[in-house]
């Protein structure tokens, strides 16, 4: 019998391809962006739209964890999906980029916050740190994101020659009803008895606590790096198509190093999550190489100057932050040994979405103000690098942590608890003790009742003779 858990992830990869289209925005701002669109929109106006959607599929996350422990998994999921419906609705008969932003980016935004954030904590449920596939499984959506943005964009642009830009809000409709109304069935948390591939977990005892001081330390951390590598990221795609025209090379060869990030964030992403099992304890040492491989990359970037370097540069931040990215859940289990998982993942989701709004602003205002690249470049560099410094840091108190848990371990010895014995047990050996009394009165002979056993019954408890013989004797 199939494993109800991956029957869940089979009807959440649809799922996770609709919001992914739903994120799908660059066709709307080149249609929306011509001369002769009927919003006659500036792509600084419809950027900001972007903005405003990233901002609220990312920091209301907490609100939405809190609705999903009040109302459940199916109520909070379908609420969030008629949020997201009813902003696609809206935005097909908008009126101007202003109506668009309130609700394409507000409402489909805050939407897919309240619909996808208990998600990734259901497949936890099913998939827990224990099990052999929980990689893979809290990964699965951020392997499928890629994938949705490349699919939806082509159907949206055979959408827009054919029927115009406002069809495609309706086919996101159609689309999204269909997959999530298969979906809704299917969600629920597993039973107590539900398992499968997974190992006891192991526990210490020990007397050792993590010090406030320590967990401040690794929050702010944790929070930076997230921030951070949103920013990078955002900075990345935001910049270096205008990066290649402005170095001399035509509108085709300057989008090659987002191709190429393409083609490397999906491989390792890929890889990440279909192996990452076998590197469970290791995902923040993963993150350090990411991070300094990212980190190299921005400070030589400025000394490239034919294409192929700064295609290969595309590729570099893809295979950096694709791991990042494929490892979010399971690099969270790591941070504080495997404690406050949950709230350490809403906390790497709103510094996420903190750092994507960031992102699509920074470097215009860079640029726009020091009239070169070079500066943002060593910034971002710098950036990565303190993030590398940063999991160092978090690695070294987890370390410190565990060497204090050792040392509590060996010097306290706990004590031996014997359980009382339950009330059956009681009760047997009294009934024992009753029909010994019992046996001790007969006059039967004592070969006769080797040959032939005897069965004495009490009210509750049947007993054969050879079970009382060793009390006997």
């Amino acid at each position: 019998m199939v494993y109800y858990g991956w029957k869940t992830i089979a009807a959440v990869i649809p799922v996770t391809l609709f919001f992914a289209g739903c994120a799908s925005w660059p066709e709307f701002v080149a249609v929306l962006s011509r001369p002769d669109s009927e919003l006659k929109s500036s792509v600084t106006a419809l950027g900001f739209v972007e903005s405003v959607y990233v901002f609220f599929v990312f920091v209301p996350s907490p609100f939405a964890k809190m609705v999903w422990q009040v109302l459940g998994i199916k109520s909070t999921f379908l609420t969030g999906v008629a949020i997201s419906l009813l902003g696609l609705a809206i935005s097909s008969i908008a009126p101007s980029v202003t109506f668009l932003t309130l609700s394409r980016g507000m409402l489909v935004g805050f939407g897919a916050c309240l619909a996808l954030t208990p998600i990734t904590f259901l497949l936890a449920d099913w998939f827990p740190w224990e099990h052999r596939f929980h990689v893979l499984a809290t990964s699965v959506r951020y392997l499928v994101n890629p994938l949705g943005s490349v699919v939806f964009v082509n159907i949206f642009r055979w959408i827009n020659d054919s029927f115009g830009w406002r069809y495609n809000f309706l086919f996101l409709i159609t689309y999204g009803s269909c997959t999530c109304g298969i979906l809704v069935p299917i969600l629920r948390h597993p039973k107590p008895c539900e398992s499968q591939n997974t190992k006891p977990k192991k526990t210490q005892c020990s007397d050792a606590s993590w010090s406030v001081m320590s967990k401040t330390v690794i929050v702010v951390l944790w929070m930076w790096i997230s921030f951070g590598k949103a920013l990078g990221l955002t900075a990345f795609y935001t910049i270096m198509v205008k990066y290649g025209e402005d170095m001399g090379y035509d509108s085709l060869t300057a989008t090659h190093p987002l191709t190429a990030e393409g083609i490397t964030a999906c491989l390792s992403r890929a890889i990440t999550s279909f192996f990452g099992d076998h590197i469970k304890g290791y995902f923040l040492h993963m993150y350090v190489v990411c991070t300094a491989l990212l980190s190299l990359a921005h400070l030589l970037l400025p000394f490239a100057k034919v294409p192929v370097a700064v295609i290969m540069f595309g590729a570099v931040v893809g295979a950096g932050q694709g791991p990042i990215v494929a490892g979010w859940y399971a690099a969270c289990n790591e941070v504080l040994g495997g404690e406050s998982v949950h709230t350490f993942f809403i906390l790497l989701l709103v510094s996420w979405g903190l750092g994507r709004t960031t992102g699509s602003l920074l470097p215009g205002l860079i640029v726009d103000f020091h009239q070169e690249y070079s500066l943002l470049f060593f910034i971002l560099g710098t950036s990565y690098g303190s993030m590398a410094v940063s999991l160092l840091v978090i690695i070294e108190l987890n370390r410190r942590h565990m060497s204090n848990q050792k040392s509590s371990n060996f010097f306290t010895q706990p004590e031996k608890r014997v359980s009382p014995p339950d009330k059956c047990t009681l009760d047997k050996n009294k009934h024992l003790s009753e029909v010994e009394s019992v046996l001790m009165q007969t006059k039967h002979d004592q070969s006769n009742l080797e040959r032939k056993p005897l069965a004495v019954s009490t009210p509750h408890i049947h007993y054969t003779y050879e079970e009382i013989q060793p009390k006997r004797n």
